[in-house]
Parts: C-alpha cells; structure tokens; sequence
C-alpha cells in the first residue's frame, strides 16, 4: 500500500484543517475519471457511474457499521451539520422548538444553531469543563417538553477533546429526543461503530482522512425523521437533491476502504498516540506552556498548547518560515482576530488564551519530522519571548 506525505523539506503538522490526498484514493479517481455518465441515467454510462456510487456508499457504510441506504452524500461537512439540524427540527411540531448543544462545537453547528434562533427556535448551548468536556448530566438537566434535537461533536477539531457521546446519546434516546453527533475529527482515524452507538445521525467529510475535498455524508440512521434542504430531484433517497458528484464520491468511498483496512491495524492506531507524547513532552520541556484540553480523552495525534505571553500567530508565523505548517485554531477562522470560542469556553485567560498553537499529526508523519519541530518550536519561542519583556504580548 502507498502511503502519502509531504515533502521532506516541509512538515505538516495541520491534519485537522486537511489531509493529503493518499495515492490509493487519487489512484482510484485518476482511474475513473472517464467515468462521466449521470447516475440517474438508464442506459450503460448512468449505470457504470451509479454502480460506483453505489459501491462507494458501501464502503462508507462498511467503515461505519451502518446499512448502504442509512448514507446520505453531501458537498462535505457543513452540508451535512446543515441538514442533519434544520433537517430535524423541520419535522417537528412544536413551533418554537429547543436543540441542546455544546459551546464549543464547530462553527457549521453553532451558526446553524444561531440561524435557527433567528427563526424563533430555543437554542442552549451547554458549557464545558475545563479540560473541554460537557456533563452528560447537563444535557439531561436541559431536557425540555419541546427538545427536538441533541447535536453535540464527537471530538472537538481544536483541542481533540472526545466527548461522551455514548452516555449523551443514550439520555437522548432515553427522552424519544434524535442525537446527532459531527463526527468530522474522527470518522477514519479511529473505530467507530455506530451499530452500537445511541446515534440518530453522524456528519464526517472526506478531506479529513486523505479523501478529497469538497465531498462528505451524512449517515441518517433507518426511522429517523427528517427533511431536505435541497430540493429538486429524487438523488440521495429524496434528501439531497442535484447530480451527484460521481467522482468525489469515488474518492470519498476510497479512503473510507483505505481507513477500514488501515484502523484494523492497531499500529496505525497507536502510530500519532506515541509521536505526540513525543512532541508533548518535547514541548513541555520550555517554561509558560500549558495544554488545552484534557489529554485523557483526546484523539491521537493533536496537541493544543498556549505559550504564555506570545501570541498563537507569531509562533504560526515563525514556524511557517521555516517550513512546519500548524495552525492557531480552526482553519474556518484562521483570519480573524479574535479569541477562539473554544479556548473562551475552556475559561483560558487572554494571557493564554490568545497563545494557542494547534499541532495536529498525521498518519505519515515520522519522529525525525517531530524532533526537528520540537526543536525549531524552542528556537522560536525562545526568540520571540526575548524580544520584549515577558508580561507583553506579542
């Protein structure tokens, strides 16, 4: 099997924010790029595209032991937080009606949350603990009469907190109330059964485990009630209308087959664990760090550190000069100027919170690749605190 990394003279240590492409997954669309035929069509091109897309929805479902029909294509995963929250609450009776999430769930949750309160709708975002966690016995606390929707993340993408999804889920099913989960930070990087999980619907998207951008689903589970957004043509059971983007769902079919085979291989499951111990305990090594999040319940592979008294973009900066890519938060908001909501949530301080640099690794990132930024990271805080006094931030 291939495997993709970047270029040696460069380090990529912001998987959370993309993945490259994987040889197997652009082998296998660079194969079907004649594939051309509409999936709807009747006659032997719409047949040999809808056979692929058909093939692909099984190996989604296969990766996340669910039936073909429970996969619902979308253009990613914004498109699928969409659809999986308006898509509920649109079916409910109660006018206004009340979700329940967290306050630190991904932008696509929390905007759509807040377009739904524009609308009339009672949102409540539960808070977390410092480590990042929400309480299950908040989310039960919080149940109303007219509750229609829990959504809270899977993992949360800046600070790589596992939240209890399990106990959460079954409070919701416990109250007859739809539990949606955005599993976008950990469908392919670790197992995921959502058989066996209280899990009404699941968002993930392809560009997060070395499938293409601009393609994801949404895994409605058989009896949930829900409707469109789009509207339009019968595609994808009636619940996304428009041609289907045959080839990224070829791709997106392809790295789910790739993270099937890989995430049976405990290896590969254990690989980013030990690298970023590594990178912790390397960073851990200089004065004024701390890290967000509790590493307890964290994926493997992420590390969020605030770097007392400099800021997250000067160290970004710094380390993109010399070739490692990392990130300050969220990639959806790297251009703005303003504390992460995450890192407001935790209850950080400006000194802190303002200091946050995201190290997300991948599955070919190596420990040559670690020691080299454990190194470079010392070489540039160390500089930047020497340049002003340590109680100013930079």
């Amino acid at each position: 099997m291939q495997h993709s990394m970047p270029s040696s003279r460069r380090i990529y240590l912001d998987h959370s924010a993309t993945t490259p492409l994987a040889p197997d997954v652009m082998n296998c669309m660079t194969h079907h790029l004649r594939t051309f035929g509409n999936p709807s069509s009747i006659h032997e091109f719409g047949e040999a595209a809808r056979d692929q897309v058909e093939l692909a929805r099984r190996h989604v479902a296969r990766l996340l032991s669910v039936e073909a029909d429970e996969v619902i294509f979308t253009s990613g995963g914004s498109e699928s937080l969409n659809l999986a929250i308006k898509g509920v609450v649109a079916t409910s009776k109660h006018r206004p009606c009340h979700v329940i999430t967290s306050q630190i769930e991904h932008a696509a949750v929390l905007e759509t949350c807040r377009h739904l309160e524009a609308h009339g709708h009672e949102v409540t975002y539960l808070p977390v603990s410092s480590g990042g966690l929400v309480d299950p016995d908040a989310v039960r606390r919080n149940l109303r009469p007219h509750t229609q929707l829990i959504s809270v993340m899977h993992a949360n993408n800046e600070i790589g907190v596992i939240q209890p999804i399990e106990e959460i889920g079954a409070i919701a099913h416990a109250a007859g109330i739809p539990f949606h989960t955005d599993a976008v930070q950990t469908v392919g990087k670790r197992p995921i059964n959502v058989a066996m999980l209280p899990i009404d619907l699941l968002s993930l998207t392809a560009h997060k485990f070395y499938g293409p951008k601009g393609i994801g689903a949404l895994i409605v589970r058989n009896g949930t009630r829900i409707q469109p957004l789009i509207h339009g043509g019968s595609q994808e059971t009636g619940l996304r209308a428009g041609t289907e983007n045959v080839l990224g769902i070829i791709g997106l079919g392809a790295a789910c087959e790739l993270a099937y085979h890989e995430l049976a291989d405990e290896t590969w499951q254990t690989h980013r664990q030990r690298l970023r111990d590594r990178l912790y305990e390397g960073i851990m090594q200089l004065d004024g760090v701390q890290v967000n999040g509790d590493l307890n319940h964290t994926v493997h592979g992420l590390l969020n550190v605030s770097f007392r008294g400099i800021k997250g973009d000067a160290i970004a900066s710094a380390l993109a000069f010399q070739g490692i890519a990392v990130s300050t938060g969220s990639a959806c908001h790297a251009s703005e100027r303003k504390a992460s909501h995450v890192m407001v949530a935790l209850g950080l301080s400006d000194e802190w919170r303002y200091s946050t640099i995201r190290f997300s690794l991948g599955n070919y990132t190596t420990a040559d690749e670690i020691d080299q930024t454990i190194a470079v990271v010392h070489q540039v805080v160390n500089r930047l605190r020497s340049m002003l006094p340590t109680t100013k931030v930079i």
